[in-house]
């Protein structure tokens, strides 16, 4: 078997241990918010659905059980947690957390399985979830649910959207299990996919429908319906416990063939096949949708991770039952319509992808599969530019992978929050790593850290506005790629919803001050919270900033 990144691989390149992990932090609830049946210590908490806030905190989602790792006779999963993690918590040991209310219809709704995404005033959008009856028992349904939720950072609560989703098949229409929702540049939400209920392709809810949130803020209809169920081509159904990749392009791409004018919109399912879609008003139903010609990836897409790159490519990695497939990284250009490929030397199935602010890609976890080579603990960077890959040694003092339900997500000190994930040899859906820990990347240990000094939070530009000053310690950035911004990450499921890189023209003032200018247009970056990253020419990256676009 290879081991991480092996030396004949065109490409790859073992790297100094100069990287480092935190300690292993196991999650409790101890709360009297669910008091039944609770075992001594509190319930043992799965993280699978997390969102940065722009203050450092994570929102996350996931379950609690009675037992740590046995999840027969009764100790599967019993109660959906929502909670906020303080990343400074993680020291060692147990944290026990606070869960919120989720603000569920009726009971057995939970917000596990749904999707999520921020708004452009800072709220956190929800819509979906799941539906359980006989929860835990050999005749238990799951199903979605039609509605959405809204969390509010300021009031540390949710509150339920009153009017239900739409679209989906007859009997089902507006009920989404797996849902992926994605910011466009006008503030509203494209809503894509997912599954009636659990498991099965012939499941499908495909009808795409926008959420509108100033709609809602005035007390109007806020949902509309962009492509019905029937008119969706049946190639975006998601794979099999997957959501659909759903990507905004930085700049649209005219359509070669069919009727959808040109496109900021990507799509991709189970098949692994990419699809142009034009948002734009005046479009309708399926002509809204191109297939280009070379847009389907080999293999298929299934048990993939995926991100839109600096470089405007679409990085597809992983998955597929084939261990070769299982090794690739995949580089799909919407633009020229073509594919590039390397080999990473480690199979992974249902891995994630964090952009990184230094413009890399961390590759991390992901399970095995009959065939499949090398460590899925072994951390991996590809630089999008070089293709070159990049091998860190395993997480030490923990032999497990995590598999299915981990998640990654970039934190505001450019370190990585990792959690969850199903150990494939030996547990099930429902009994995943009731645990936390956070990972530095290597670019931490390359020098001084530059720092942004004399700035009150949040900065605030406006998109094809004019510039803002700049002051900051240990530059000067690098050239070209020194200031970014980094959208908030909201992932889950092999899949984040809403990461996004975007590099700022800058101009140097005086030896400690650059003036940045915005980004041109809201397809570059769609209104909202990001944090702002300085770079400086060693690629250490700065503590993020929080800056609102307007």
């Amino acid at each position: 078997m290879l081991s991480g990144c092996a030396t004949f691989i065109a490409g790859c390149h073992p790297a100094p241990a100069t990287d480092a992990w935190g300690p292993l932090v196991e999650l409790r609830d101890d709360s009297e918010r669910h008091p039944e049946g609770k075992p001594p210590g509190g319930w043992w908490i799965t993280p699978i659905h997390a969102t940065l806030l722009p203050n450092g905190n994570v929102l996350i989602t996931g379950w609690s059980r009675r037992d740590r790792t046995e999840c027969k006779a009764g100790g599967t999963r019993k109660n959906g947690t929502t909670f906020v993690l303080n990343p400074a918590s993680l020291t060692s040991g147990t944290l026990s957390v606070v869960p919120l209310d989720e603000q569920a219809l009726t009971p057995g709704d939970v917000l596990y399985c749904a999707g999520h995404v921020p708004l452009p005033d800072g709220r956190i959008f929800f819509a979906g979830g799941s539906r359980y009856q006989n929860l835990g028992r050999p005749d238990q349904i799951e199903e979605g649910i039609n509605y959405a939720r809204i969390y509010e950072a300021g009031k540390n609560s949710f509150e339920r959207i009153g009017e239900p989703m739409k679209g989906g098949p007859k009997g089902h229409e507006g009920v989404r299990w797996y849902p992926t929702l994605t910011r466009l540049p006008d503030s509203r939400i494209l809503v894509t996919g997912g599954f009636t209920q659990c498991c099965g392709r012939e499941f499908g809810n495909l009808s795409i429908d926008v959420f509108d949130p100033d709609r809602y803020d005035r007390k109007q209809s806020p949902w509309e319906n962009l492509v019905l169920h029937k008119d969706v081509p049946p190639e975006l159904t998601a794979g099999f416990i997957d959501y659909p990749h759903v990507y905004l392009l930085p700049k649209p791409v005219a359509s070669t063939t069919g009727e959808g004018g040109d496109s900021s919109v990507v799509m991709t399912g189970g098949s692994g096949e990419m699809y142009l879609f034009n948002v734009a008003e005046g479009r309708h139903g399926k002509d809204r949708f191109t297939a280009p010609p070379n847009g389907k990836r080999k293999d298929g897409g299934e048990g993939t991770t995926g991100t839109l790159l600096p470089t405007g490519e679409i990085l597809v990695m992983g998955g597929t039952d084939n261990p070769a497939a299982g090794q690739r990284a995949d580089f799909y250009s919407p633009s020229t319509d073509s594919w590039k490929s390397v080999n990473t030397g480690i199979s992974r199935f249902h891995p994630s992808s964090v952009l990184l602010p230094d413009g890399t890609v961390l590759i991390i976890n992901g399970e095995f599969k009959p065939g499949y080579e090398g460590d899925r603990r072994r951390p991996q960077t590809i630089d999008p530019l070089s293709r070159n890959v990049t091998t860190y040694p395993p997480w030490p003092d923990d032999p497990l992978e995590r598999g299915y339900h981990n998640f990654a997500v970039l934190l505001k000190d450019a370190r990585v929050l990792i959690g969850g994930g199903r150990v494939s040899t030996t547990a099930e859906i429902g009994c995943e790593r009731p645990d936390l820990r956070i990972y530095s990347p290597a670019y931490l240990t390359k020098g001084p850290r530059p720092s942004v000094v004399n700035v009150r939070e949040p900065l605030e530009m406006k998109v094809g506005g004019g510039g803002i000053e700049l002051k900051y310690n240990q530059g000067p950035p690098r050239k070209g790629t020194g200031v970014v911004l980094m959208a908030l990450g909201s992932t889950t499921h092999a899949f984040d919803q809403n990461q996004r890189y975007v590099a700022l023209p800058f101009k140097k003032i005086t030896a400690d001050t650059v003036r940045i200018m915005p980004p041109s247009d809201f397809s570059e970056a769609p209104p909202g919270d990001y944090l702002l990253f300085v770079i400086n020419e060693a690629g250490v990256p700065s503590v993020g900033t929080h800056l609102r676009l307007n």
